[in-house]
């Protein structure tokens, strides 16, 4: 089993929810000029790759991921019919591994946007 897109998989999710959270933050902030291009941008590219990663996920890895619950400390996981598990850390770290990699790689579409103030 490829263990690290397992928790790619599991993470990127993760991820798009905190910059949408991020962005909501960003709205009634004087700074959003500057990241709110960025973080649509972002996320859009984040949204794509998850959904290509879904589809792949089952057709080309043939892995069927599947939440079980958090026990004992770790988060579980069913991964075809194998337990993996792993700890809040590892994936806090993941997700944030995976925002950085995406704000410093992503191409930033502007839009022309009206702003209240």
């Amino acid at each position: 089993m490829k263990k690290d897109l397992v928790l790619r998989f599991i993470t990127l999710p993760m991820a798009i929810t905190v910059f949408k959270q991020d962005k909501k933050h960003f709205k009634v902030s004087k700074v959003n000029v500057l990241f709110y291009d960025l973080i649509d941008s972002v996320l859009a590219k984040m949204e794509q790759d998850f959904r290509q990663m879904k589809a792949d996920m089952y057709k080309k890895h043939h892995l069927d991921v599947r939440y079980l619950g958090e026990g004992n400390g770790l988060v579980n996981y069913r991964v075809n019919q194998k337990m993996i598990s792993f700890t809040p850390a590892e994936l806090k770290e993941q997700t944030e591994k995976l925002m950085k990699e995406y704000m410093v790689n992503v191409e930033v579409v502007r839009k022309n946007r009206i702003w209240d103030d």
